[in-house]
């Protein structure tokens, strides 16, 4: 089964966005899931991801072109997933993007598994009401994804 990782990219250093999405990844892959990892997908893809923060100060229109074909790449790699596991920290709070996934999700059935990290009262209401099951952290969040009905399947 994939498992799609959602959570801050272009409000965090690279170093933070990377460095929990390794671990969470390597988990999920040791438990035999498929990772849809978006960050690692765009680096890959080519598109200067990096930039997005800059070119909004510099220039809005190729920013706006980038931010939309990553938009799109997201929403479709989502679409394929049959889980989320999510992250939900102070600096989701900074951008649109996992909540926008997490509505996807929910509109497409696709159960989210959320680690909040902070105060759920911060958290808007949208958003928890798009996540399937509430953890304190990703470990927590790896459980009980696996202990749900998503299991993983040696064909995919």
């Amino acid at each position: 089964m994939k498992i799609y990782i959602s959570g801050s990219i272009s409000s965090v250093s690279e170093e933070f966005a990377r460095e929990w999405r390794d671990d969470v990844s390597q988990k999920l892959l040791a438990l035999g899931y498929v990772v849809v990892d978006p960050y690692i997908m765009h680096i890959a893809s080519g598109k200067p991801h990096n930039l997005v923060k800059e070119l909004k100060h510099t220039d809005l229109k190729t920013h706006n072109d980038l931010v939309s074909t990553i938009v799109d790449d997201d929403l479709k790699w989502l679409s394929g997933c049959q889980a989320v596991l999510a992250r939900i920290e102070n600096n989701v709070f900074s951008g649109a993007g996992v909540a926008g996934e997490l509505t996807l999700a929910k509109y497409l059935h696709i159960p989210v598994f959320a680690s909040v990290e902070v105060d759920p009262v911060v958290v808007p209401s949208w958003m928890l009401g798009c996540i399937t099951k509430i953890s304190s952290s990703l470990d927590e969040a790896i459980r009980c994804l696996n202990g749900s009905k998503i299991k993983p399947t040696s064909n995919q």
